[in-house]
C-alpha cells in the first residue's frame, strides 16, 4: 500500500493514539520515524509518525 501512496505523495502520516503501544510499534517497524504529538481534529492527543518515499523505496 506505501508504494502505492509513493506514486502520487511523498511522504505518509500515521496518527496513533500515545496509549496505543502496539500500533506505535508497528509503525516503526515498517519506517515510521516519530516526529511529534498533536491534538487531533476531535480533540484527542495523537502521536504523529512520518513514513518519507526516500526512506521506503530503493
Amino acid at each position: 500500500m506505501l508504494r502505492h501512496a509513493f506514486k502520487f505523495v511523498q511522504s505518509v502520516v500515521f496518527l496513533v493514539g500515545p496509549q496505543n503501544l502496539r500500533s506505535q510499534t508497528a509503525v516503526e517497524k515498517i519506517g515510521g520515524v516519530r516526529v511529534a504529538s498533536r491534538i487531533n481534529g476531535v480533540g484527542r492527543e495523537c502521536v504523529v509518525f512520518e513514513i518519507t518515499a526516500a526512506s521506503v523505496l530503493p
